[in-house]
């Protein structure tokens, strides 16, 4: 019996040790390391995606209602069918040419981004991960944000309602200062495209501000935001400076 006592001390005493608590620390998987390993199973054919076999898969990986579309879109579609994943999702692509494959270190918002080229074209896809409470060490993927500013949950729930494509009345082509601008919301709402003539990629506005961001770093683009009229369609630009611009629908 005391023998049976001091291994039960000589272990307390090893749990609360700095040692055993900065040993079990350094055991937490990182956020970047999360999604390095989803890449690996998805490449090995162990995907949680495109398969209905397994729940405990998808929430290896995902988290909360991104969980729970992609396994109801699963269980939604039929054996010889295709469902709305009708490209890959972590490479938002159908044909794949993967080069200059990198993931990016996480950022303190739990942030990661992974850059590639797919058939000579640059992408990136943005992850952010949570954990399930402040004491948990267990990173799971929460949203994945694609380069044309749609997010997997949104593609996914559009699907499983059975919703297609809606247009909204921002939508539409517009002048601005002479300019010819086309305009695209997002599945979600929450974003739209915004691609002139005079740029080589579209930028991004956010509906609610309808303030100009970008998700191309290299891109110069707008900075200001939209004014809407009535209608909800876009009736004035307003650059950085203050200078006001009339948008008109073009014809």
């Amino acid at each position: 019996m005391k023998t049976k006592l001091v291994i039960l001390i000589s272990l307390a005493l090893v749990l609360c040790s700095p040692a055993f608590a900065q040993k079990n620390k350094l055991a937490t998987i990182s956020p970047e390391t999360v999604v390095k390993n989803l890449y690996a199973a998805h490449n090995a054919r162990r995907s949680p995606f495109f398969q209905k076999k397994s729940r405990a898969l998808v929430d290896k990986y995902f988290t909360g209602s991104l969980a729970d579309a992609i396994w109801q879109d699963a269980l939604n579609t039929k054996s010889d069918e295709v469902g709305t994943l009708n490209f890959d999702p972590l490479y938002n692509a159908q044909d794949i040419q993967i080069t200059n494959f990198v993931i990016a270190k996480s950022t303190p918002d739990n942030v990661v981004k992974v850059r590639f080229i797919n058939i000579g074209e640059p992408d990136e896809i943005t992850f952010t991960l949570s954990t399930a409470n402040t004491s948990s060490t267990v990173y799971k993927i929460e949203s994945i944000v694609y380069s044309d500013a749609e997010d997997l949950e949104s593609i996914l729930r559009n699907g499983i309602n059975g919703g297609g494509e809606e247009t909204r009345p921002i939508d539409g082509d517009y002048l601005i200062g002479g300019v010819k601008c086309s305009v695209t919301t997002t599945v979600s709402g929450y974003w739209a495209r915004v691609k002139c003539d005079d740029q080589e990629n579209f930028q991004v506005i956010d509906t609610e501000t309808l303030t100009f961001g970008t998700f191309n770093k290299k891109e110069k683009g707008r900075r200001g935001h939209f004014v809407l009229g009535d209608d909800g369609s876009i009736r004035k630009y307003i650059d950085a400076s203050g200078k006001e611009i009339r948008v008109d629908r073009a014809k």
